[in-house]
This record gives structure tokens, sequence and C-alpha cells, in this order.
């Protein structure tokens, strides 16, 4: 097997936890997913480690692999980590600011806002990341921008949206709109306000349902 077949076999793996083809909780079949992927046994079961190194699936004794689900324990660091990066890069967005990175901003809440109309799928978590990560973008601080995709990457990957109601899509939609006038006004506390509270409120949101 070569490493570029072993990259496909993971990007692939990985890819359909985003895409909930496989979902967190799920066990996962060595033969089942070599069939679906058209490969062997042991490029599977390499891409199987290398996820479970970075924590996005579980290795049980004696039962195989299971698509990895999020914690409480877990949940509370993530959040934890996430409300310092994204107030910070708020902050920095407001003293950074550029007209270029407001316009595309608003243009990812104008998607969002149209995604909520529909029913809830990963997509809208897509969409709603990107609307963070632009953000972060915004701070021109890269090592912020890696560090926050990372944390909002295990986030969604990992907890199971079906568990989730349709009233908080709505509430986000507001709270987004909130983030975005107040780096707009170029309102450095205004922006770390409603960032931590957006950040609080969907804490409470994950907490809720495991």
């Amino acid at each position: 097997m070569t490493p570029s077949r072993e990259q496909e076999v993971y990007d692939r793996l990985r890819d359909m936890i985003f895409r909930y083809e496989i979902i967190p909780g799920q066990k996962l079949m060595y033969q089942d997913l070599a069939d679906k992927l058209g490969v062997s046994r042991t490029p599977v079961k390499n891409a199987l480690n290398l996820l479970e190194s970075q924590g996005l699936v579980r290795l049980s004794r004696n039962k195989g692999y299971y698509v990895a689900e999020l914690s409480k324990e877990e949940a509370e660091n993530l959040f934890e980590l996430r409300e310092i990066l994204e107030v910070e890069a708020a902050r920095l967005a407001v003293r950074r600011f550029t007209v270029e990175g407001l316009n595309v901003l608003v243009r990812k809440n104008e998607e969002y806002i149209r995604s909520v109309e529909h029913e809830l799928t990963r997509g809208r978590f897509f969409i709603d990341r990107d609307f963070h990560l632009q953000i972060a973008l915004m701070s021109q601080n890269m090592a912020l921008h890696k560090h926050l995709k990372q944390v909002l990457e295990i986030t969604f990957l990992k907890h199971r949206i079906d568990r989730l109601g349709t009233a908080r899509g709505f509430q986000v939609r507001s709270e987004h709109g909130d983030i975005v006038q107040a780096i707009r006004e170029r309102d450095e506390e205004l922006a770390a306000k409603t960032v931590r509270y957006h950040v609080l409120r969907h804490r409470e949101n994950i907490m809720a349902i495991l």
C-alpha cells in the first residue's frame, strides 16, 4: 500500500464521519468499510488507527472500533477553549477590521440564515463553522484560526445531530446577527460580549443532549 492510498482511505473515512454517513456511537466493521471503499482491510485498519489517535474513533477491547462520541468532560474542555479563542478572535477582528472581511462575514451569515429554513443536516454545521472561522481569519492570526478549526471540527464530528431540536437554529441566526453588527460598529467590547454569549448558549445546548 502506498502512502497516498492510505491517505485516500483516511480522507474518505473522515469525510464519511463529516457527512454523517457513519454516526457517533456506530460500530465500524473492517470488511464493510473495505467493500464500500473498494480496498483491502489493511488500509482501513491503518486509517482507523490514525483516526483513533485523533480521537475521532475509539477502540473497545474485544469489540472493535466505534465512531467516537462527545463526552461531557471533553465537551466542557472544548467549550472552555472555544470561548477563549473566539472571544480573542472577535477582539482582534475589530482591531484589524477591513470592509472586505466584513463583507465575507455578512455573506456567510446570509448563507446560515437561508439554511435555517430547511431541515437540519450536517451541512448546516459546516456553514456555522465557516461563519466562525471567518471571524478568526479577520483576526489575522493564523495560529488562532488553526486551533479554532480543530476545536469546532471535533465538536461537530462527535455529537449526534438527531438529538438536537430545531429551535436552536433560529436562536443562532439571531446571535450571529448580533455578532456581525458588533463587528460592523467596530465595538470591541460588544463583539467580545456577543461572541461569549453565543458560545455559552451553544455549550448549554450541547451539554443538554450529552
